[in-house]
Order: C-alpha cells, then sequence, then structure tokens
C-alpha cells in the first residue's frame, strides 16, 4: 500500500485566482487513468473565494509519491505501527 500526494491547481473562474488543494490517496498501483477518472467527478470549492467551481472547469494536478516527510509537512497523522 502506498500514499499518493495529489496537488490540483485550478483557475477559479470567479475570482480569476489559482486555487491549489492537497489530497491525499491511498493505493495498491497508481494508475493514471483511473485517478483523472476519479478527479473529473469530484466537485472542488475555491481555495480562495470558497466558490462552488462549475463542472467542466480545467484542473490541473500533479502526482508524487508521499513520503513519510512530506506527509509530516502535511500535519498528516503518522501510520500505527504493526
Amino acid at each position: 500500500m502506498a500514499y499518493i500526494i495529489l496537488t490540483i491547481t485550478i483557475k477559479c473562474p470567479f475570482c480569476s485566482r489559482e486555487s491549489v488543494e492537497k489530497l491525499i490517496a491511498e493505493t495498491d498501483e497508481f494508475d493514471k487513468q483511473e485517478m483523472a477518472r476519479y478527479l473529473s467527478q469530484q466537485t472542488f470549492d475555491c481555495q480562495l473565494c470558497s466558490e462552488i467551481l462549475p463542472a467542466g472547469t480545467s484542473v490541473n494536478a500533479h502526482a508524487e509519491l508521499a513520503t513519510p516527510e512530506k506527509l509530516r509537512e502535511m500535519h498528516f497523522p503518522p501510520s500505527p505501527i504493526n
């Protein structure tokens, strides 16, 4: 099992600024096409003006493997020890 950090960047059509949101996904195997389908079905809010972004708003996504250091920086709780 691995954790992936998804950084979603959206140009808000309401305030014209770039809204950035970070999501954490848990996956057995990263599938770029599956992640694109998942993101296209989600509703996002602008992190700056709080408007709900309309369907079809262009979204840029960057995925990277979540290292323990990056998760700590994001204040993600540590995994329990098995």
